[in-house]
C-alpha cells in the first residue's frame, strides 16, 4: 500500500466517525457509502476494520454500525466530565471496593468485547486486556447483554450465532435454558457466573443503559470463583447504589437474598 493510500484510508476513517457525530446513530454499511460516495467494498472494509479494532460495534441483527466507547475516550484528555469520565470513575470505584478485576464490556458482532479493563488489586487476579472478544451466549457479560433484548431477538441471535458456530467457537444448543436465565436476569437486575467463560474466574455483571437508544454496556466484577463467591451477596447488595451515585439507573434490586445464588454456573 502506499503512502498515498495510507492517507486516503485514515482520512475516511476519520469521515466515518465524523458521520456517526453527525447521524447521532448507528448505520448500516449501505448509509454509510450512500452518504460518503465511496466503493461498496471499500466501506465494507474500513467498518469491518474498525470493528476487529473495537472502535465501532456491530448488531447483525439490524445489520448498523455504532462509535464504541473506545471512541468516546479518545478525546478524553481533552474534554470535561461527562459519560466515559463516569464510567472511568465507576470501574475504578469498583475495583477499590472489590479488590477485583473490574470491565465494562460491550455486543459486538456476535461476540462480546472488552473496552475498559480495570486490573485488582488482588494477588490472584482475572488478567483481560482490552479488545480481548468472548461468547455471546456462553458468558455472564453475554448473557446480561442478552437479557436486555426481547426473547424474539435472542432467538434470532442463536440463529446467527449457530449458522456461524465454526467460526465463532461455540453455539446454542439450548435456547430454553438461555431463556430462564435471562429471564432471571431481568428479575434481579444482575447475574453471577462461575467458570462459564474462564475456568476458575467467577463474574458478577450488571447492565448499563443510560438512555434507551444508546448501546448497552455491560459492567463487570471478577475474579477467583471461591472469593467472588463469598463476596456475590455483598458485592450484589452495594452497586445499584454505587452505579446510581455514577448516573447509571440501576435496572434492578436483588430482593430475597435468604435464598441460595440462583445464577447461571
Amino acid at each position: 500500500m502506499s503512502a498515498e493510500d495510507v492517507v486516503k484510508s485514515v482520512g475516511r476513517v476519520f469521515a466515518i466517525l465524523e458521520l456517526f457525530d453527525r447521524r447521532r446513530d448507528g448505520l448500516t454499511a449501505t448509509e454509510v457509502e450512500r452518504a460518503l460516495d465511496w466503493p461498496k467494498s471499500s466501506t465494507l472494509a474500513l467498518l469491518k476494520s474498525m470493528v476487529t479494532l473495537g472502535y465501532l460495534s456491530f448488531d447483525r441483527i439490524e445489520r448498523r454500525y455504532s462509535p464504541t466507547i473506545r471512541v468516546a475516550r479518545l478525546g478524553d484528555w481533552i474534554d470535561g466530565a461527562d459519560e466515559r469520565r463516569d464510567l472511568d470513575a465507576l470501574v475504578e470505584d469498583c475495583a477499590a471496593m472489590t479488590g477485583q478485576t473490574v470491565t465494562i464490556s460491550c455486543e459486538n458482532d456476535l461476540r462480546m468485547q472488552f473496552l475498559l479493563v480495570e486490573a485488582g488489586s488482588r494477588p490472584l487476579r482475572m488478567n483481560i486486556n482490552p479488545g480481548l472478544k468472548g461468547p455471546l451466549f456462553q458468558s455472564n457479560m453475554g448473557r446480561v447483554a442478552l437479557s436486555t433484548k426481547s426473547d424474539a431477538a435472542i432467538a434470532r441471535l442463536a440463529e446467527r450465532v449457530n449458522r456461524r458456530a465454526s467460526l465463532l467457537g461455540e453455539r446454542v444448543d439450548d435456547l430454553d435454558e438461555v431463556l430462564a436465565h435471562v429471564g432471571r436476569i431481568r428479575e434481579d437486575g444482575f447475574s453471577a457466573g462461575y467458570g462459564r467463560f474462564i475456568p476458575h474466574i467467577g463474574v458478577l455483571s450488571w447492565p448499563l443503559q443510560r438512555q434507551p437508544t444508546a448501546p448497552v454496556l455491560v459492567l463487570s466484577i471478577g475474579g477467583p470463583i471461591d472469593e467472588v463467591s463469598a463476596s456475590e451477596r455483598e458485592i450484589a447488595k452495594l452497586i445499584p447504589a454505587l452505579l446510581e451515585s455514577h448516573g447509571f439507573p440501576a435496572k434492578g434490586v436483588p430482593g430475597d437474598w435468604s435464598r441460595e445464588p440462583r445464577h447461571g454456573r
